[in-house]
């Protein structure tokens, strides 16, 4: 029975690992359809799992049986142990390891491998276990499964599954994923690992690792496949230490994106287009699929260096390159020529180039050509052209080609002489075309001898030289034109480079020295291109060309100047034009021009010289060194410094832009125009003229004409005011005094005028167009103030005209008129209503002076506000009035004249003195209307002011008087009541009336206008009486109440205020 058993044991064992086989092997098969599956063996382990050995899958081939793609040495799932449930096929797989995998891949025509076959991965169960393979190796064969390489060998490597939320299309959905990380073996590289990620749901799949101290050689050239190496044939002349980076993607079809970065060291490079070998390659490489860049490559070849970079669109061979290279202490021989492209292999050709020399070259291909650009700075480098085969050597300095133009700029030696080297050559070549200039560097001095050769060269150009007096040294150089026509000759030229000259051109002759700059005859044309020289401390550049006209030997001359800092000095006096210099005289400047362009041109349609120019002067802050100019009109001798502007000269005519000047605080601007004809009838305009912080100082007195110097000292205008407008100075009668025109605006603000009656805050503005000559000054005049304060009084809205000249002073109507025109008023607003002033004075001696002021529909309560008193009471009332007055400014004690004044439609219940009047007359009145009009008639002498008679009247009172003010405001006056105003408006019966009131009542009003004084007379011709009659003793009627002891002083009888 044991036996038996134990038959029974091993038969049911190995048909167990029999039904394992043949169930991973169909499982397999079913999964991979298209691939053909075998397992060698299987066998259950108790306690771990099943063992699975010799798995293969292999592709099926039309030309071979079988073409192996992996095969698996052994492979490890651990599960559940239990027979039962693995018989039912309900068992976990907890681990899968598999020893000793390998793959054989193959590479399509368009890039991709068989690997795509393996994909999707087999997935059976829910389970996912995890994955470890070990000693895994990769294969690389042809397309037809021979020439097998072993690209990877040792490769150690885990899978784990994860599962992610579905994306996109997946949305929705668990996605597995497996992740790979993995350690790689080569014979190529010390070590490399590597990471992945497989989505099998998407059938996707990325990787990313690195290698470290890969070995770059033939053998691994070798390795890649036939379909690479079409892409990569640059690069296969290289070996060298690298350490790379990588990073795949792709799907079932194959890669789709990959980038691989190579870090090269220690490398060489043998191409067999150049001799040697380039040593120590360091750098570094990229690779994608758009292309390949090699980035900061440095290499060295011979006794130089090279440090390139380069970038390939594409893998094709018609593929868009771009090569940018710096090559330094490079030695040319033949050889490199060959890896020019085939355009500038004719250049080479045509100069013959060898020695030595440090370049930057960059080579674009764009499918069908190469564009080079190349940056060469020769370190001894010799030439021969094929045109003038004579032995350039030991060359120094640049050779740039970009855009088929070749630019040469070089310094050598042909024989013992030094030369420079200078050209532009466009398609270098049999067809070039373009300039190439050879000039010498040892200096050639003018003297007879050269004179001479110029002459003989070219008459009409050493005569145009012998105009300047030319003295000095000069290089000559020659240039060279070709053109892209074999047929046209090429053009020459002469070029000479002056040296420390010296020159004064009979036409404008400002002597000037130490010139350095360029002459060049062309064709007939000699060119000035660049002269500058100096005179004291002035700068000056010179351009300009003169050409040969045909049967005139003068020729056309056109001379530009730039000067800088020219000295305002005799030596330009005398240069310019005789017109000019009587403009000179006039304004009589000081100090250095910072910049002056002169245009010179001879001769013109009349034969005569063309002389244009434009002196500058800057702001001090853009002048650090050049002198301030500074000028002093002779017809205006008011020295102003710091002159900044522009004058234009153009025959004859002078021309002021944007002068500005000062004179201490006073600052002037100014546009304006000088004329100089040649009969002396000259004319100094000043447009658009402002002058700031004027003063009337003994400076501006010492300018202005003597006789209106005289009127400005009278008015004592101050204490500053700006002005604008025109000022001419002209002089219509040579040999007679210098005539000068103004029509100037003056602006006030808060000005004042300090003769006679002093007026201040002057706010606005004042014009005045006048005249100055031989017999005089005069100028009229028109008000534009906004306000102005007069003894105190305020006036606004002045308008009117006025007129003055060396004796007098006239406003308003006296002010002359053209016929016409009718004469107008000086008006101003002020007390509320409307003045209207006329007056006259004369500007000599006591300067006496007649007033006349209007005054219409002002209002008392104004007047009250604008004499500076308040109006409480709110009194009202329109006011009228008059005043006509003569005097000197001698003072007041001069004054007389005569006035009215008239008050209606008044409230004046609330004035002090009409307080202190009802207030005697004990009057008690319902309303304010006590007094409603007057009307006063005046007299001015002196100081004083005489009311000859007043008469304040209202509805149901009157009061007539008289009395006398004083400018101080003291008043004396006497008043009589008249009750029934308008009762008995019969004249008999009204002065029957009066007559009574008189003998009745009289009001005496003394102390001042803002605190009168008041004292009643009862029977005035009773008290008179017994005065008379009792001389010693003071008899009076006990009516009227006394003075009380707080009442003022000096309360008088009669019309008489204490002298």
């Amino acid at each position: 029975m044991a036996v038996l058993a134990c038959a029974l044991g091993l038969y049911l064992y190995h048909n167990l690992n029999n039904e394992i086989r043949s169930h991973v092997e169909k499982k397999f098969a079913s999964h991979y359809s298209n691939l053909l599956v075998s397992v060698r063996s299987a066998r259950f382990i108790e306690g771990k799992g099943i063992e699975i050995r010799g798995l293969t899958l292999a592709q099926r081939s039309s030309f071979y049986q079988s073409q192996e793609l992996v095969s698996v040495d052994e492979i490890m799932v651990y599960c559940t142990t239990d027979p039962r449930r693995l018989a039912s096929g309900d068992f976990q797989v907890e681990k899968i390891v598999a020893r000793r995998p390998k793959l054989t891949a193959t590479v399509d025509t368009d890039g991709s491998t068989n690997l795509k076959h393996l994909f999707p991965m087999p997935k059976w169960g829910d389970d996912n276990p995890a994955v470890e393979v070990f000693d895994a190796s990769l294969l690389l064969a042809d397309r037809r499964g021979g020439n097998v390489q072993r690209i990877l060998d040792n490769v150690d490597f885990q899978i784990k599954t994860e599962t992610a939320p579905g994306m996109g299309n997946f949305a929705g959905q668990a996605r597995t994923q497996k992740r790979i990380k993995a350690t790689l073996n080569s014979q190529n590289w010390e070590s490399a690992t590597l990471t992945g990620l497989i989505d099998e749901s998407a059938q996707t799949f990325a990787a990313q690792g690195n290698i470290g101290n890969l070995r770059i050689d033939d053998h691994l050239w070798g390795l890649c496949p036939e379909e690479w190496k079409k892409h990569i044939k640059d690069l296969v002349h290289l070996e060298a230490m690298a350490d790379t980076a990588f990073q795949v993607s792709g799907n079932s079809s194959g890669l789709t994106n990959y980038l691989a970065t190579i870090d090269v060291r220690d490398g060489t490079w043998s191409d067999p287009r150049i001799p040697g070998t380039v040593e120590r390659i360091q750098g570094r490489v990229i690779a994608s699929p758009p292309g390949i860049r090699i980035e900061k490559l440095i290499a060295y070849y011979e006794n130089g260096s090279v440090s390139a970079s380069l970038s390939r669109t594409g893998w094709q061979a018609n593929s868009p390159v771009h090569v940018s290279a710096t090559l330094k202490n490079i030695t040319l021989h033949q050889g490199l020529a060959s890896m020019l492209p085939s355009g500038m292999q004719k250049s080479w050709k045509r100069y013959q180039p060898s020695g030595t020399l440090d370049a930057s070259v960059k080579l674009d291909f764009d499918g069908q050509k190469w564009l080079p650009e190349i940056h060469a700075n020769c370190r001894g480098t010799n030439f021969v052209f094929e045109e003038f085969p004579y032995p350039v050597t030991d060359a120094r300095g640049k050779i740039d080609f970009k855009d088929r133009l070749l630019d040469i700029d070089l310094l050598a030696h042909a024989g013992k002489s030094r030369i420079a080297i200078v050209g532009s050559v466009m398609d270098p070549g049999p067809n070039s075309s373009g300039p190439i200039r050879v000039r010498s560097l040892d200096p050639v001095h003018w003297d007879s001898t050269f004179e001479h050769a110029l002459y003989a060269a070219q008459e009409d150009v050493c005569n145009v030289a012998r105009e300047f007096h030319l003295q000095g040294a000069a290089n000559v150089d020659f240039t060279i034109v070709t053109h892209s026509k074999p047929e046209m000759k090429p053009d020459k030229s002469l070029r000479m480079e002056i040296i420390d000259a010296s020159v004064k051109y009979e036409k404008f002759p400002y002597p000037i020295s130490k010139i350095n700059g360029q002459i060049v005859w062309k064709d007939g044309v000699v060119t000035i291109e660049h002269l500058q020289g100096y005179n004291d401390s002035g700068h000056i550049t010179c351009r300009g060309t003169w050409q040969e006209v045909p049967g005139d030997k003068r020729g056309n001359l056109n001379l530009k100047f730039a000067c800088k800092d020219v000295p305002l000095d005799d030596e330009l006096k005398t240069a310019i034009p005789e017109s000019a210099q009587q403009g000179w005289d006039q304004l009589r400047p000081r100090g250095s021009i910072d910049h002056m362009d002169i245009s010179l041109h001879w001769p013109n349609s009349q034969g005569d010289l063309d002389l244009w120019m434009n002196a500058q002067k800057w702001e001090r802050s853009r002048n650090l060194s050049g002198r301030a100019v500074s000028v002093e009109p002779v017809g205006f001798p008011y020295v102003l410094d710091e002159v900044v502007g522009s004058v234009e000269f153009r025959n004859g005519q002078i021309t002021l832009n944007q002068m500005t000047a000062r004179h201490g605080d006073v600052r002037v601007s100014t546009n304006g125009s000088c004329f100089f004809p040649e009969d002396q009838r000259w004319q100094v305009r000043f447009e658009d003229l402002r002058i700031e912080n004027i003063a009337v100082d003994r400076d501006l007195l010492l300018a202005v004409p003597e006789k209106l110097e005289k009127s400005l000292q009278q008015l004592q205008v101050g204490p500053l005011f700006h002005a604008d407008g025109v000022v001419v100075l002209s002089n219509p009668n040579p040999g007679r005094p210098v005539q000068m025109n103004w029509d100037m605006t003056v602006h006030m603000a808060g000005g004042q005028i300090r003769r006679g009656a002093v007026i201040s805050n002057i706010y606005g503005a004042i014009r005045f167009e006048g005249q100055s000559d031989e017999s005089g000054a005069r100028s009229f005049g028109e008000f534009q103030l906004d306000s102005v304060t007069s003894r105190g009084i305020p006036l606004s809205n002045v308008r009117g005209p006025f007129w003055i000249d060396e004796s007098q002073f006239l406003t308003g109507r006296h002010v002359p008129h053209t016929d016409g025109q009718p004469p107008r008023h000086v008006t101003a607003n002020a007390f509320g209503g409307v003045i209207l002033i006329d007056s006259r004075m004369q500007l000599a001696g006591t300067q006496p002076f007649q007033t006349d002021v209007t005054l219409a529909n002002g209002t008392v309560g104004q007047m009250l506000i604008d004499l500076g008193q308040q109006n409480r009471g709110q009194t009202s009332g329109r006011l009228f009035g008059n005043i006509s007055m003569t005097g000197t400014l001698e003072g007041t004690h001069t004054y007389d004249g005569t006035g009215s004044l008239q008050l209606r439609d008044a409230n004046m219940y609330q004035l002090p003195l009409a307080v202190a009047m009802l207030n005697v007359l004990n009057a008690r009145f319902p309303d304010t209307n006590a007094f409603n009009s007057a009307d006063i008639k005046y007299r001015v002498a002196g100081n004083y002011v005489y009311l000859d008679d007043m008469r304040l009247s209202g509805e149901a009172l009157a009061l007539k008087g008289n009395g006398e003010v004083n400018l101080d405001g003291q008043i004396s006056m006497r008043f009589y009541t008249e009750f029934g105003n308008q009762t008995f408006d019969v004249p008999v019966v009204r002065q029957m009336i009066g007559q009574a009131s008189r003998n009745l009542m009289v009001i005496h009003v003394g102390g001042s206008v803002d605190n009168p004084t008041t004292e009643q007379e009862i029977f005035p011709m009773v008290n008179e009486t017994l005065e008379q009659l009792f001389p010693a003793r003071a008899v009076r009627l006990p009516i009227g109440a006394p003075p009380s002891s707080q009442s003022p002083a000096g309360i008088r009888r009669g019309n008489s205020i204490p002298r």
